[in-house]
Formats: structure tokens, C-alpha cells, sequence
């Protein structure tokens, strides 16, 4: 079943479906009337994800630290502490230091076909020199009805909390530079079910549902009467809805899976196609509705083992199609190809992971004219990300693991930058939307 676990694990995050419009409260999501390429807010959160602290997988039988009543008890924990550097956050055009620890705990009770469990994490980060300071916990209260090795059935209650003071602001610019803002922070409440089963031998089958509400902090220089889409919120509610399936073979993998997303933002204001307007603010016509989106990505993988299960090499290929439902500004659609491999020889476990987002933009979203400038090349709006991590662990004792990994970014559009006193008309921020992020760190892993 350990092999089960990871694979279906490795579907759902192959087919999370990327965003198609920037996170307000990102540091690259624009505030006024036009917004530039897709998947930033994805890959916030797919990085935030990443962070917290995994959850171990139990077996019956395991051992008890103490009973309450005819339940079996038990507490995992774990505590990391790495250090490094960072290269950019996004758009933000910035490097420092990073100091970053995390730790976690995870009491359960297990009755007959029962577990019942409360993970508790919380972490916090220092950048040094790059003004991105972030503390962030959350608390789950999770459930799982398991009637044999075939059928199994998760509940989940989680709570996220994450703040962010005082970061810099690409659109509050200043005559000595970027002013501070905690708009960035947020607080997320999930809701979620997962069924896992084994149909017929060798097939396993998952199908899962979340539904997320985000509340972020108001920036004071928001107005929602007089200015509603500068420094907007992104307050919103997304519901997620995947399922898989896959072939087990003697070594190898093979299986495909689909997942959906229906997002509705509570204050961000649907564009016209073409210009970007949204008619929102005072006087004039009546505003454009909220903003509404759907996503849909089906995928196809592959994995492979080798050497007795100590070389892991994995493929997916899905297809993103994002349907802006008001008039199309950030509709579009484009492959998603991802790539792994894995090796775990001994005491050492390392994994190195890629992917790219291809987006290919529809007939209405942005169009040259007016004061929009034409696009840097061709007469499509496009989209290219390119993401790849290493993640490298040597366990030098029974509980203790030493770290190390490093990512990178590289994002190219032809979507035209942000100029000051040129485009947007009469704004002063400098945006270029392509750009290289990277991140290295190392440390150590405790973990019980």
C-alpha cells in the first residue's frame, strides 16, 4: 500500500489545475485594468504547500504512546531549520538571506476501522535583506473510515493561517521606492472529502472534493467605493473536484486523471474583453460582475521503477483549459507537461521534479488600442513557465535527516511591462513579467 499512497499522490498534484488569473494579493498581480499572465497565484500556493510540514502514513498495528478508553493514541512530530538565499518573489524585484524553521505535530486515536487525527503546524521565515518575513500555522481535524485494504474514506477541516507584514508593493510605489503593505496576508478555511478504492486488482481509483474559502487583509489605501480595483483583496471561495485512476504493473504505472475548479471572487470585478475594463467605481456606468472562473485539466501519467525499487522516473501530460465566464479576458488554454525522478539508495533520498505551464490566451483577452500598447511579439497573448526543484535528504540518524534543495522559476510573456508614466496611462509602477526566480537552502529534518 505504500507504493498506492504515493502514486495517487502524485496524480492529484499532477493534475492540480493552474490559475488563471493572478492572485490580487500577490506582489504580481496587477490593479488596474489590465492583469498579465496566468498561474501566479498557483504557484503561491503550490509553494506554500510545499512548506508545511508532510504527514506521515500509519499502518495498523503501530505502536501506542497512550489509550483513551478503547482507542489506541499516538504523537508524530517533526522539526525542520534551513537556511540559504533567495532570488526574487515573482515580479518583485528582490534577493537576501533565508532563515526558515517549521515544526509540526500530529496526535490520532485509531479505533477498529477509525482514525481520527489533529495536525498542528507552524513556521516562520526571515529573509534578510528581502523584506518577505512570513509566519505561517495552521490545524486540520481530519477523519478516516477504512473497511478493508480496498475502500477508504477521508474527511478533512483545515485552517490556514498566514501573515506577511510589511511587504514591499509593486503597485504603492514611492518617490524613495516600494512602500509596505500586509495585504499578502490571508486566512484559508478547507473542507474536504477523498474516496480511495481498489475496484478490481491492480486498478485504484480516487475521487476527491475540497471546497477553500481565502480571506486576505485590506490594504488601508484600499476603497472599495472610489477605487475598487487598485490593491484589490483576494478574498474567494474555490471548489475542487479531481478523481484519478491508475494501473498497477509489476515495476511500472500507468493511468490518467481529471480535475475541476469553479472559483468566484467576492470583491474583484470581471473584465470587458479586450480594453480590461471593469465600469467599477464611482459614478458612470454600473459595474461589470464579480469575477468568475472555471478550469478543467484531464492528464495522462506514467512511472516507472527500476533497481529494485531505488530509481523512480515518472511523466504526466495534462491540458489546462480556463474559461473566464464573463466575456474571455483571461480565458485560455495550453499543455502542462510534468517530469520526476527519484532516488533512494541507503541513507540518501533524493527527488528532482519539473514542469511547464503553456498558455495560449482566447479572441478576447488583451487587445492593442487606445492606451493599451501592442504586444512585445505576434498578435496572441502568451504564457510560459518553467519550474524544476531538488530536494536532497542523507538521514545520519534514526530521526535525524540533513537537507537540502533549491528551485527556480523562469517565466516569459509577451505581455507588455508595466512603465512608469507610460502604461498603465497615469500610473508609476515598473512591472517586468518575465522574469527568474530561484531559491537554495539547507538544514536539518527531526522527525519522531
Amino acid at each position: 500500500m505504500r507504493h498506492v499512497a504515493r502514486s495517487l499522490l502524485l496524480l492529484s498534484a499532477a493534475a492540480r489545475i493552474a490559475h488563471a488569473q493572478p492572485d490580487p494579493a500577490d506582489p504580481a498581480a496587477p490593479t488596474t485594468t489590465t492583469t498579465p499572465v496566468a498561474g501566479d497565484a498557483a504557484a503561491s500556493a503550490a509553494a506554500d504547500d510545499a512548506e508545511a510540514p508532510k504527514k506521515k502514513k500509519h499502518k495498523r498495528g503501530a505502536r501506542a504512546d497512550f489509550h483513551v478508553g478503547a482507542w489506541r493514541g499516538t504523537v508524530d512530530g517533526s522539526a525542520e531549520l534551513r537556511g540559504g538565499a533567495l532570488s526574487g518573489r515573482s515580479t518583485l524585484r528582490t534577493r537576501g538571506g533565508l532563515i526558515d524553521g517549521q515544526a509540526g505535530a500530529e496526535p490520532a486515536l485509531e479505533q477498529g476501522r477509525w482514525r481520527l487525527a489533529l495536525p498542528v503546524t507552524i513556521g516562520h521565515r526571515e529573509t534578510p535583506g528581502a523584506d518577505l518575513r512570513e509566519t505561517r500555522g495552521g490545524i486540520d481535524a481530519d477523519a478516516r473510515w477504512k473497511r478493508d485494504a480496498r475502500l477508504r474514506l477521508d474527511l478533512e477541516l483545515g485552517l490556514r493561517l498566514t501573515s506577511r507584514p510589511g511587504w514591499a508593493d509593486e503597485y504603492q510605489p514611492t518617490a524613495t521606492g516600494l512602500g509596505a503593505t500586509d495585504r499578502y496576508s490571508h486566512r484559508d478555511l478547507r473542507l474536504g472529502a477523498a474516496l480511495t478504492a481498489i475496484p478490481l486488482r491492480h486498478q485504484h481509483a480516487r475521487l476527491g472534493l475540497r471546497v477553500t474559502d481565502y480571506d486576505y487583509d485590506d490594504d488601508p489605501a484600499y476603497d472599495a467605493i472610489d477605487a475598487p480595483t487598485h490593491l484589490v483583496p483576494g478574498d474567494r471561495r474555490e471548489i475542487d473536484l479531481d478523481g484519478s485512476w491508475r494501473h498497477f504493473g509489476d515495476g511500472w504505472k500507468l493511468g490518467g486523471a481529471i480535475a475541476f475548479e469553479d472559483r468566484r471572487d467576492d470583491r474583484n470585478y470581471a473584465r470587458d474583453a479586450g480594453t480590461g475594463v471593469t465600469h467599477a467605481g464611482a459614478g458612470g456606468p454600473p459595474p461589470n460582475p464579480l469575477y468568475h472562473q472555471l478550469s478543467f485539466e484531464p492528464s495522462i501519467g506514467a512511472e516507472l521503477e527500476l533497481r529494485d525499487e531505488t530509481i523512480e522516473l515518472g511523466a504526466d501530460l495534462g491540458y489546462a483549459i480556463v474559461s473566464d465566464r464573463y466575456q474571455g479576458y483571461y480565458s485560455w488554454r495550453g499543455l502542462h507537461p510534468q517530469l520526476h525522478a527519484r532516488v533512494h539508495v541507503g541513507a540518501l533520498d533524493a527527488k528532482l521534479t519539473g514542469e511547464a505551464q503553456l498558455a495560449t490566451y482566447g479572441d478576447g483577452s488583451y487587445a492593442a488600442g487606445g492606451n493599451h500598447p501592442p504586444l512585445e511579439s505576434g498578435t496572441v497573448r502568451k504564457d510560459t513557465k518553467l519550474e524544476g526543484r531538488l530536494d536532497v535528504g542523507y538521514q545520519v540518524r534514526r530521526h535525524l535527516t540533513v537537507v537540502a534543495g533549491a528551485d527556480v522559476t523562469k517565466r516569459t510573456t509577451n505581455f507588455p511591462d508595466y512603465v512608469p508614466g507610460v502604461f498603465p496611462a497615469g500610473a508609476q509602477y515598473d512591472v517586468r513579467w518575465d522574469y527568474v526566480n530561484w531559491e537554495a537552502s539547507a538544514g536539518v529534518r527531526f522527525e519522531r
